[in-house]
């Protein structure tokens, strides 16, 4: 549970660097830092205003450690709601981790991970769902998945998980109402009316849940393979994708003999993009065991990027291809348009029903821009999909969403079948409570443990 005692941490990433941060919240933070900071200005420090910066330096046992900054920030204005100081010293991993040293004798513990972010949810400067933005912002690996973390961060991307709870609680007090009053006979909503707004009401939930999913892979990420015969240009097409030359490109089939991964930004989507051997159907020992890892690659990725060769004709290893990917979903790439076709295009779409196509020329880099706009749009399916929309993303919550659908549909059922409002109710309840798991206002200490042990110490 809570604990009002003083915590401390190095706020800064390890190493070597121009600034360090030592972070203590709590009500003895300024009382720990004064017994070991000497201030250029005593007088201002003693009267010191909160939100005020404070040259001096540091010593603890009469040894002097280092010339500092120390900010100070006065509760609740403050990131955990209590008094914060942070010491702002130079980035030397052996002058923080001293630091840190002194404040403990003096008094403060080691934070655990994310206490300082558990401490602001405690005290009310943040909802769980913010909370938990707070994590996903510091591990954004492109601009877009950071934006949606912002969104969910401010207080905007809050009021929409209660305005849903509102919906919610509206519903419910025109059935309690009706329970409440049934025998006093004093006006309530019709039912109709009730049950148009349990339909928009889950109408906008399952829009929610629709477009956190979508919003998941910019957060999570997502795994492309590209796979094809040999000398078909899946490397070429690996290089051009990943901005670069890691993987040798000959004329020689087979070139490519293991599984080459790389992590890029598609319209800033994080892709695992791996580049696979090539297939056919004569291969030697080496190249069967290249092709093995190659379907097995294929069996658990997302996506499939299949490269068909326009230059050469549909061939047994073509079709192994197919084989290899027909249960997969992915798109069809027609690479060598800059050659003479040879290829029947047809006899490969008809083999994979359903996959979009494109054809490129990876050598010429040919059609670039719109095989990553293709790829993008076959990952979010959406072409109305918008990211603005997003103010959830991660699996808890859109976990708790679901159940939220869920009881909505058992109260429309109810509603519907003339069932007691007291059973409608229950449905109802059950759909606040897990609404109320999102924003944190109801939840136990192992989820909360469980949210917060993702933080780094120090966040």
């Amino acid at each position: 549970m809570y604990k009002s005692d003083t915590i401390a941490a190095i706020s800064t990433s390890p190493g070597e660097g121009a600034i360090g941060i030592v972070r203590l919240s709590g009500p003895d933070a300024r009382g720990i830092v004064s017994g070991i900071f000497n201030p250029i200005n005593p007088e201002s420090w003693k009267k010191a205003h909160s939100h005020t910066l404070h040259l001096g330096t540091l010593s603890f046992r009469s040894q002097e450690l280092d010339q500092v900054i120390v900010s100070i920030m006065k509760a609740p204005h403050t990131y955990t709601g209590e008094d914060v100081i942070e010491i702002n010293c130079h980035g030397s991993w052996l002058i923080l981790n001293k630091i840190l040293d002194m404040v403990f004798e003096s008094g403060a513990r080691p934070a655990e991970p994310g206490e300082f972010t558990k401490r602001a949810f405690l005290n009310g400067k943040m909802q769980l769902s913010q909370a938990e933005a707070v994590i996903d912002l510091i591990r954004a690996k492109t601009e877009q998945a950071a934006q949606i973390a912002v969104r969910q961060l401010k207080p905007s991307g809050a009021r929409k998980i209660l305005s849903i709870r509102n919906m919610i609680e509206d519903c419910l007090c025109n059935i309690e109402a009706g329970l409440d009053f049934s025998d006093q006979g004093l006006p309530v909503e019709p039912v109709s009316k009730i049950l148009n707004r349990l339909y928009k009401t889950k109408k906008t939930v399952e829009d929610t849940v629709a477009t956190a999913k979508k919003a998941g892979m910019f957060r999570n990420g997502i795994h492309i393979t590209i796979t094809g015969r040999t000398n078909a240009g899946k490397s070429s097409l690996a290089n051009l994708l990943m901005n670069n030359r890691k993987i040798i490109v000959t004329s020689v089939p087979g070139t490519t003999r293991d599984v080459i991964e790389e992590v890029i930004n598609i319209c800033g989507i994080p892709v695992v993009m791996a580049d696979t051997a090539g297939i056919r159907v004569c291969a030697g020992k080496i190249e069967e065991l290249g092709r093995k890892m190659t379907r097995e690659k294929v069996r658990t990725t997302d996506v499939v990027l299949a490269v068909f060769d326009l230059a050469r004709r549909f061939s047994p290893d073509d079709e192994k291809t197919v084989k290899y990917i027909k249960n997969k979903r992915g798109i069809i790439l027609f690479n060598k348009s800059d050659l003479k076709q040879r290829m029947d295009m047809h006899k490969v779409t008809e083999k994979l029903p359903g996959w979009p196509f494109i054809k490129i020329s990876a050598k010429k880099q040919q059609n670039t821009e719109a095989l990553k706009e293709k790829i993008y749009r076959f990952l979010v399916e959406d072409p109305d999909f918008d990211l603005e929309e997003v103010f959830i993303s991660n699996s808890r919550q859109i976990s708790l969403l679901e159940d939220v659908l869920k009881s909505l549909s058992g109260a429309i059922t109810a509603l519907k079948h003339s069932l007691p409002e007291d059973i409608i109710s229950i449905d109802l309840n059950d759909a606040l409570k897990s609404i109320d798991r999102i924003t944190g206002a109801q939840t136990d200490e192992a989820v909360l443990d469980k949210v917060f042990s993702k933080f780094c110490i120090g966040k």
